[in-house]
Parts: structure tokens; sequence; C-alpha cells
């Protein structure tokens, strides 16, 4: 069986998640739960960032010790994934003991290969980032374009990274293709910093007590970065199962917003070149988004948690609105209107609506029996044509928005026979014509369902025992696809039992 594995960010837990962790964390488990059914074995590694001097304060100011403190945030990240039906593989936390053994290994590695080194640095550190910039990185005030705040002075003697020894090589694998960042214009922004030049940067810290020491010197602590980026070696097995490490690494995608970006697409294939390991296939950068025009900030009263989307839309509906709602990949802004106005047209009004009017028809008309009839399959063919030309292309893209369109348009296509059908009418005039109608819709929306699980696994289900489709659903999408082509065919019989119309998606008021 072919082999993938996709990664997030682990998450820096100084607070709790908000929208903006979910984005990243819903469209993996997207990717992840598609590339199954495509055939793969597939592996999904997300997890919680529990070292550096932002997590030292932040447990300060709660009253609590650090170990105490992350142990707490951690467990909000991973109740939050199982609330909204992340089907990771693997949860790391940089405290767990096999992450400290992975990075010890590879921080001796370096060490050992003389690409560590000691000597006394001053430069700009950015708290906020936990990181030296250098006079290129900060905006038109001198100061980080993140946080928006300047950096302070700092002196201390160091161990530092020889990052400088792999400028041309990490540029020419960028350029020609061997470091894959998507998409094109963060890859151009990459390649343009490069260009100027990479300094060697500093790895370690000798006054910060929270974090993993280095092998060699205990008396300084590895900079928080490094020690979060060898997570995605820990997550499949560096560590403790080098039979699963070497039949998933290199990482297939690496998915972030693009402010780590350069840590991911510059640092971290220097670390990984240095230790003689493979370089991940795929770094994948999606943009900022703001809440109505702002930048999301507690301040402001406009940040958003799961709790907040899952309690007004439900699991499924969270997950699809909070990745179709903008383009994957540019900036974008979220609303509270937006993500009604898209929940009421996409889903309330357009697929539940066309679960709802064919059930009702059944259930007023056949006792919800699927009565036997004529089997006309061109809808279905219609349906499916529709996916085959594009949904397939957009998800191995990454292009979820334009998949959900697709989608959209099938059920709209659908939506839009059932009016010309007028099967209301037929009721009154011609059964035999109307029990035809309703076997077409049925074997169309079964289609639907199938190409909605990676998206919304418990309602494409549902949508499916609604249908009385035969055998499962899950099947029914490996046979199509891998090949990613859906032909179309019976999936609820004559005869089978429906069930009756239920409202999948009440409508919300603005």
């Amino acid at each position: 069986m072919n082999k993938f594995y996709i990664t997030t960010p682990i998450y820096y837990i100084n607070d709790v998640p908000h929208i903006g962790h979910c984005y990243t964390t819903i469209a993996a488990d997207i990717v992840c739960r598609y590339k199954r059914l495509c055939g793969f074995e597939a592996r999904f590694v997300t997890g919680t960032d529990e070292h550096g001097a932002k997590m030292e304060a932040a447990a300060k100011a709660h009253g609590e010790s650090a170990q105490e403190f992350v142990d707490k945030m951690s467990q909000t990240f991973s109740q939050a994934w199982r609330i909204l039906n992340i089907s990771y593989t693997d949860f790391v936390r940089t405290t767990d003991p096999r992450h400290i053994a992975s990075v010890n290994e590879i921080v001796n590695i370096l060490y050992k290969k003389d690409l560590i080194y000691k000597s006394k640095y001053e430069g700009l550190y950015c708290v906020g980032c936990e990181k030296y910039l250098s006079e290129k990185d900060l905006d038109e005030n001198g100061n980080c374009p993140y946080h928006k705040t300047k950096p302070v002075v700092q002196s201390e003697e160091n161990y530092f990274f020889r990052l400088s020894n792999f400028t041309q090589e990490i540029l020419n694998k960028i350029l020609n293709g061997e470091i894959k960042i998507e998409p094109e214009e963060r890859k151009n922004e990459i390649v343009g910093k490069i260009k100027l030049g990479l300094d060697d940067i500093s790895v370690s810290r000798a006054a910060l007590e929270w974090g993993i020491p280095l092998p060699f010197d205990k008396s300084q602590t590895l900079y928080v970065w490094i020690d979060a980026l060898i997570s995605y070696l820990t997550g499949i097995g560096y560590s403790d199962d080098k039979e699963l490490f070497n039949a998933f690494w290199p990482c297939d995608i690496h998915l972030m917003a693009k402010d780590i970006l350069w840590f991911h697409a510059v640092i971290w294939p220097a670390l990984l070149m240095g230790a003689d390991l493979k370089l991940p296939k795929t770094i994948y950068s999606h943009g900022f988004f703001t809440i109505e025009q702002n930048k999301m900030s507690k301040s402001l009263g406009n940040v958003i948690s799961p709790d907040d989307l899952v309690n007004k839309f439900g699991v499924d509906a969270t997950r699809y609105l909070t990745v179709t709602l903008i383009p994957f990949g540019p900036d974008g802004d979220i609303s509270w209107q937006g993500l009604i106005s898209k929940y009421n047209s996409d889903l309330a009004n357009n697929l539940g609506n066309l679960e709802a009017r064919v059930l009702r028809l059944a259930e007023q008309n056949f006792d919800s029996v699927l009565a036997q009839t004529e089997q006309d399959l061109s809808l279905a063919q219609k349906t499916a044509d529709l996916l085959n030309a594009s949904f397939f292309g957009e998800m191995e893209s990454l292009h979820l928005h334009k998949a959900a369109e697709s989608l959209q348009k099938a059920i709209t296509l659908i939506n839009q026979q059932i009016e010309k059908d007028a099967p209301w009418n037929l009721a009154k005039t011609d059964k035999a014509a109307l029990a035809k109608c309703l076997w077409s819709y049925l074997q169309a929306a079964d289609i639907i369902a199938i190409c909605l699980i990676a998206f919304m696994p418990e309602t494409s289900q549902k949508i499916w025992s609604l249908n009385g489709a035969n055998g499962s659903i899950n099947e029914a999408a490996q046979k199509y696809f891998k090949d990613k082509k859906i032909v179309a065919q019976e999936f609820s019989p004559a005869g089978a039992q429906l069930s009756k119309s239920q409202i999948l998606f009440p409508r919300i008021k603005a």
C-alpha cells in the first residue's frame, strides 16, 4: 500500500485553541481522509509545542509550574481535535520523553559533524517570535513584522547552527523543485530572501530553564523552534520505531500558516540535510485571515474558539465552513455573518433541502420504500461527470474550497432536475414516473455523500443510511477514488427501506 504523511505545526500553547488552529488542522484532516479513500496508508501528526520563554512566563502568570501549565493547555488542544473529529495518528508533545530522545539524537549528529558550534553573539531578539532577527527582517519602523514590537538587543554565548553552509544547496533544491513550496508566490518570497544570504543561527539559550538541555552542554537549552521542528520525526517513530519511520519519511505535506514558512522552507531542510535525512516533498503555506476585517485579538473580543463554532453549527458543518468560506491559500476575512450565510446557502438550502424533499416524497407516496421502477442513471452520470471533471484535481492540489464548490454545483444540478421534473405533480398523476424520478435522485445523492466523506464524515454516513444505500460508504468511495473516477451505479436499490424526511441543517437566522 502506498504511504502518505501529513503534518500540521505543533501548536504553541501559551493560549487556548482558536479558529486559526482549527483552519490548519481541519484542512490537514480532510486531505488525510481523502488520501485514505484513495488507497493510501496515511499518517497524520499534530501536537503541542511546550517549551520556551513565553511558556514559562504564561505559567507564572497563571500561578502554576511550567509542567502543570503545559499539561493543562495541551489537553485543551487534544480535546478540541476530538470534538472536531480529527483523525490524527499521533499527537506529539515536546515534553514527551520519546520526543526528547529524537531531539538529542538529531542534535548530537549535527554537533559531531561540526554543524553546531559555540560562539558569542549580540543581536536583535524578538520575544514574541522567540528568535533573533536581522535588520532585513524588520518592517519600516524597525519592528518585528508579526508582533509590531521592537526587538531587544541581547548578548550571550550560545551554540550556533551553520545555516550559511547550506545557502546554495537549499536555493538549488527550491528552484529545481526538490523542495516544493506552495503557493508559488510564497516560494518566490523565500527564494528572494535566500538570495540575500543566510546567516548562521543561534540554536540555544543560556538563561532559559524550561526547555531541552543540549546533550553535550547541559548549561544550555535548545532553542524552541529547533525542538519543535524535530517533532515531525518523533511523530512517525524516529526515536522508538525506526521501521515506521523508514516507511513514512519523508513527509508528503507540511501544512502551516505563512508566518512560520521560513522555519519550514529553509531552516528545517538545512537541519535534515545536516543529519543526512531526506527532505519533505511539499511545504504548503496558507494565508492569514482577519475576523470581520480586524486581527483576531482578546482585547477586541473577536477570538472564535472551536466550541463557539461547534455550538453554532455542529461538528460537520464547522469542518466544512472553516475551510471553504475563504480560498485555501491566500489571506482572507472570516465573519459570523459570512459563516451563517454559507451555512444556509450550501448546507441548509442546497444539500439539506435535497435530502429532505426526496425523502419526503418517498415517505408520502411509497411509505419510505424505494419502489421497483425502470432504472435511469442519466442524472447520476451527469453528477459523476461534473465531479470527475474537477473534484479530484482540486483535492490533489489542496484547493479545498474549489473541491467544495464542485460538490455544490453537483448538488445544484440534482436540485435543478427536481425542479424540472416537478415530482410533487407526478405524485397526483403518475406514480410510476415518480418512482423512476426518486430512484434517480437517490443514486445521484449517494454520489454526493461519497464525495463528502473527507469534509463531513458523519453527515456523509448519515445520508448514505437515510438513502438506504447498500454496503459501506467508505468501500464505495475507495472503489472510485483509487482511479479518480466515479461511474454511476445503483447504490440505493429498489425495495430499500428509506428513512423518514428530516432536517439535516436547520436554517440559522443571521
